[in-house]
């Protein structure tokens, strides 16, 4: 048994060495891939049938030529000269690789080639190329149709659909490149905002949007240069991404270009619309800076263009960069200020024009900061509206009218009432009247002696009774407390509203009360709001009353509350009292001889 293997081996290899020639021959001429035997001058010397085929070529007039000679296409075949300089070098590195060529076919057609190529040296010293060839042109064809396709999807999610431009992720990859680059400092940035889009789309349909949206993303194709790239990021926001920028200026000026191209109307079925757009620009002044850095500035920068008006373009500059970094400043003091309760609260009188008493207090919000010292509620409120934190900045004057009424009743007039400013954030926070009535019963006021002013921009947004700022005012009014709307007159409402709100009267704006003297028609608004209010029973306060001149004429339009510097500044709530036992009789000093008296519904009955 184990003498057969043996006895097989041994008839195998006296097989072999009998008809070895005649294997190698046979295996040459039956194989499928194309053999070449060539001299180092690459002279073909031997060629099997498979690549007399595969060439599509006569074997034997082959043989005796160099393949360059015919195999290559005919704008890549090398002249006569260089074929016959031609010489293969075994010790080249590129020996024995596998390598692919485009071959010519003797029909003419074009071919994929891949050579396997090595070398063998006799025993007298002369050398010879083996050459074996394959047609993969199939597989080359497969392969270009895979790597196609991988393209077009990569191409597609990095391409907005709508507008074709490249999309967020596609702008990040670009925009990390360049940073990366050497030289990077040239970099700029461009964002583009389309002004009110938003109406465009509501008044004209989406279709007019989307039309809009290609309308930019052609303008934006044709402005900016070939090497730019022009991104749709959501929306109506777009970011053109500018490499090898000079100057802040050669960057505000391609903004300008892109700007006034969105600004060329566009004809669609729906008509002709004009677009506008703001444009914010930002340069990379700074090696180390971040694509979030440099997108953050960029996009301060489009909101400085917004506040300037349609079609601006506005540069993040070193004067910006002071500002908003003063403002990120200040951002951060405000957090620390209100999470301390460091900000602090004032009390300006409201006083009635009949009796000279003093009917009420508005509390009011002072920030004395370390470093820039006191600063004014129009300074920091809207930064603290932006961060969110106007709740809890009114929910601190909820406490400090109510101490201040509680020291009132105990120690001073008690029949003055506190009155607090409540923004929408507090009025919509789910706490608003646990706090209120639990601070209350603390300091033992009642619902009568508070007075919550509400913007009348606040209310007026949705007249549906569903809103929450009409809910939150009618549960107010059952509870006993009186409402009244601020900066009355300011054009967001009209007269008509006061008998859809659960509103006890409202506050006239200073704005209209600056004009009071003149005569004009914001004295004749003030006199029509006087009329219809007492018809109404409506409280009335007029605030921004500076002069006697002022407070003696809206006596003679029949006034009756008043509040402003004629009678005394916001004070600190420790100079309340002190002022209340000392402060001057104004009434008294008015010279009402020289008061003019209106006729009672004089301007609302001659516009009626």
């Amino acid at each position: 048994m184990n003498k057969k293997p043996g006895i097989t081996f041994g008839i195998a290899a006296d097989l072999i060495a009998a008809h070895k020639d005649s294997f190698f021959r046979i295996a040459s001429q039956h194989s499928n891939d194309g053999i070449v035997l060539q001299d180092m001058h690459g002279i073909i010397l031997w060629a099997n049938p498979a690549y007399a085929a595969l060439m599509g070529r006569d074997l034997h007039a082959m043989l005796g030529r160099n393949p360059l000679s015919f195999c290559l296409p005919e704008d890549e075949t090398p002249s006569a000269a260089q074929i016959a300089a031609f010489r293969y070098d075994p010790q080249a590195s590129s020996a024995n690789d596998l390598a692919l060529f485009r071959n010519r076919h003797g029909d003419g057609h074009i071919f994929w080639n891949q050579i396997n190529q090595s070398f063998h040296q006799f025993p007298d010293g002369m050398w010879i190329s083996i050459l074996a060839c394959r047609d993969v042109s199939e597989q080359i064809s497969k392969e270009e149709q895979l790597m196609r396709t991988r393209d077009d999807l990569a191409r597609l999610a990095a391409t907005d659909a709508l507008t074709s431009l490249a999309n967020r992720s596609a702008l990040t990859q670009f925009l990390d490149n360049q940073l990366a680059r050497k030289g990077a400092g040239h970099l700029g940035i461009l964002q583009v905002d389309l002004d009110k889009f938003k109406t465009l789309n509501d008044h004209f349909g989406h279709a007019a949007g989307d039309a809009m949206l290609v309308h930019v993303a052609g303008q934006l194709r044709k402005t900016i240069r070939k090497t730019d790239l022009a991104a749709r990021i959501g929306g109506d926001e777009f970011v053109v991404v500018c490499p090898d920028i000079t100057s802040l200026a050669e960057l505000q000026i391609i903004g300008a270009s892109v700007a006034q191209a969105i600004g060329q109307p566009l004809r669609c079925s729906q008509g002709v619309i004009t677009g506008q757009a703001c444009v914010g620009a930002a340069m990379v002044d700074d090696a180390s800076i971040t694509a979030q850095d440099i997108m953050r500035r960029v996009n301060a920068a489009l909101y400085e263009a917004k506040s300037i008006g349609q079609g601006s373009v506005a540069i993040y500059d070193s004067t910006l960069h002071k500002r908003i970094t003063d403002e990120d400043l200040l951002s951060s003091e405000l957090m620390t200020a209100v999470s301390n309760d460091a900000l602090s609260y004032y009390f300006q009188p409201i006083m009635s024009l009949e009796e000279g008493d003093i009917v009420g207090l508005e509390t009011l919000v002072r920030w004395h900061h370390p470093r820039l010292g006191l600063i004014p509620p129009d300074s920091f409120l809207p930064v603290a509206r932006k961060l969110g934190l106007m709740a809890q900045v009114d929910f601190g004057a909820m406490r400090a009218a109510l101490a201040m009424k509680q020291k009132l009743n105990a120690h001073g007039p008690n029949n003055v009432r506190v009155t607090i400013n409540g923004s929408a954030e507090l009025l919509r926070h789910p706490d608003f009247f646990t706090r209120l009535s639990g601070t209350m019963a603390k300091r033992d006021v009642t619902a009568k002696e508070v007075v919550i002013e509400v913007l009348e921009s606040v209310v007026i947004h949705d007249q549906d009774r569903v809103n929450p700022m009409v809910t939150t005012i009618k549960r107010l009014a059952d509870e006993g407390f009186t409402t009244l709307l601020d900066d009355f007159g300011t054009g967001h409402a009209g007269l008509a509203h006061l008998s859809t709100l659960a509103v006890g009267g409202v506050k006239i704006d200073r704005s209209m009360t600056s004009k009071i003297c003149d005569c004009g028609p914001d004295a004749k608004i003030i006199a029509m709001i006087h009329d219809l209010c007492e018809d109404l029973g409506f409280y009335v306060v007029t605030e921004g009353i500076e002069t006697d001149e002022d407070a003696a004429t809206l006596i003679g339009i029949g006034g009756k509350t008043v509040q402003g510097y004629w009678l005394a500044k916001p004070m600190p709530a420790d100079d309340v009292i002190p002022w209340l036992t000392s402060r001057p009789d104004l009434i008294a000093a008015i010279d009402r001889s020289a008061i003019a008296p209106v006729p009672r519904q004089r301007y609302l009955r001659a516009n009626s």
